[in-house]
């Protein structure tokens, strides 16, 4: 292709040159690009050329059909097709700068994100920007984007969580936690991943279905069914059968539990309350036990209900630690 800009010209006007006359290699093409959507300078520069390229395009035909006139004929009246040609070009050159103006005006708007916490002892209701709901566990963090663009819908989630999430078959949904992530279609479920105790993680599926998998190798994977939780046990996925189908509690801020041993429930508290527990002498710490208790109420209300069912006794040392004793 002959070159058709004037030839004193600048690198970036070169480089505009080349790749408009088709001349670089496809590495050099891609890098192009990539910088297209960077430099606003070069966007504007670039539209710029190609609208004057095709202008002269377009003259240099009509030139030609001139020229081509019998010798010694009268030039016709100008034909309206010809100006209705070039309106067409017109519109074509400006659709083409709308739309690399708006892939500009994009790439360059980034998503803004929002970080969430729950205070302790209490739960946060979220409602995102694709209409799913997310009711987040007591000092639990969640990072939020005020739109989903792409083919993905993703979060991130540092402690516990219950999602309710909205279908689209197009637009898979993510939860991405210290080591795992969830993903989904449109489903409903619960995630509990407080990186302060990274050993500790479960995802119970309630409805839909859901994929769990290692976030550095997406080969480690188990898929859920309604009514199946996934945890980690020494440091491996195991995949259960779980009983979690509390709606009316967790929308009433409360937390049932079914058989759960006396230390696991210990283990939440800590969490959720922003505690350390000091365990003296003789605390059986394996009985297992079922019931609920509200999430918003003070720590020592769970601890009367709970001493009473595990024979043990408490006292708190400052804010945050308890000491539990026979």
């Amino acid at each position: 292709m002959k070159h058709i800009f004037p030839q004193r010209k600048t690198t970036m006007q070169q480089e505009i040159e080349r790749y408009l006359s088709g001349d670089m290699e496809p590495d050099e093409r891609k890098a192009f690009l990539r910088q297209l959507e960077r430099d606003k300078a070069l966007l504007d520069e670039t539209i710029r050329m190609k609208n004057l390229q095709a202008l002269l395009a377009f003259s240099r035909s009509d030139a030609g059909e001139e020229g081509r006139q019998p010798a010694g004929s009268c030039r016709p009246a100008a034909s309206p097709w010809r100006f209705v040609k070039y309106a067409a070009a017109v519109a074509v050159l400006l659709a083409a700068t709308w739309m690399a103006s708006s892939r500009y005006t994009l790439n360059h708007n980034p998503v803004q994100f929002t970080e969430i916490t729950a205070p302790k002892g209490q739960g946060v209701d979220l409602t995102l920007a694709d209409g799913s709901q997310v009711s987040l566990s007591p000092l639990s963090k969640i990072r939020i984007p005020d739109r989903f663009d792409g083919k993905c819908r993703t979060v991130e989630l540092d402690g516990g969580g219950y999602f309710i999430v909205k279908h689209d078959a197009d637009r898979p949904f993510t939860v991405k936690t210290s080591r795992y992530n969830i993903r989904v279609l449109g489903t409903e479920f619960r995630v509990f991943a407080y990186s302060r105790q990274a050993e500790m993680f479960e995802t119970c599926l309630v409805r839909g279905k859901v994929k769990v998998y290692d976030a550095q190798d997406e080969r480690e994977s188990v898929y859920l069914s309604p009514n199946e939780k996934v945890l980690l046990r020494d440091s491996k996925l195991v995949k259960e059968s779980s009983d979690f189908s509390y709606m009316d509690d967790r929308q009433a801020g409360i937390f049932s539990f079914r058989q759960k041993t006396l230390g696991e429930i210990l283990d939440y508290l800590e969490l959720w309350y922003g505690i350390q527990f000091d365990i003296r002498g003789a605390v059986d710490l394996k009985k297992a036990i079922s019931g609920k208790f509200h999430l918003n109420g003070e720590i020592s209300s769970v601890l009367d209900a709970l001493k009473d069912i595990c024979s043990f006794e408490y006292r708190q040392e400052g804010d945050r630690r308890v000491v539990i004793h026979p």
